[in-house]
């Protein structure tokens, strides 16, 4: 009677040991995947941040698209088949002019009215070939 009750908890205690093991390399395995985590969203705050910056960017750009695309539409096809030190040259003098056109005023400019002065500019420059 006795060694029975005995070998009973000999067995319960083999049982227990090993629940106790498997639930302590579920411990290890939850801190692991807490750490992971925890990194995990760490890096994606940051990545927050530069998207939200990179929105913002792309939102000032594409207020100036329409008129990009026309400026640059133009100097490919009227500056392309000059040598690229020609090319250079043209493109600094329609920045000078501009500048010169635009003046301090410009921040008082939408930038439709900087790509029509932009076009203008072009046009006296002697970019532009205009029939």
């Amino acid at each position: 009677m006795l060694l029975d009750r005995l070998a009973t908890m000999e067995a319960e205690l083999v049982a227990n040991t090993a629940k106790k093991q498997g639930l302590e390399s579920d411990i290890k395995l939850c801190e692991t995947k807490l750490t992971r985590a925890e990194a995990l969203i760490g890096g994606l705050g940051g990545e927050k941040t530069r998207w939200a910056a990179a929105e913002a960017r792309l939102g000032e750009l594409q207020v100036n698209l329409i008129g990009d695309m026309l400026v640059a539409g133009g100097i490919i096809a009227y500056l392309g088949p000059f040598t690229p030190l020609f090319r250079q040259r043209l493109v600094g003098e329609f920045v000078h002019a501009t500048a010169e056109q635009v003046g301090a005023g410009a921040a008082q400019l939408s930038p439709c009215r900087v790509r029509v002065v932009d076009c203008c500019v072009l046009m006296r420059v002697g970019c532009f070939i205009i029939c």
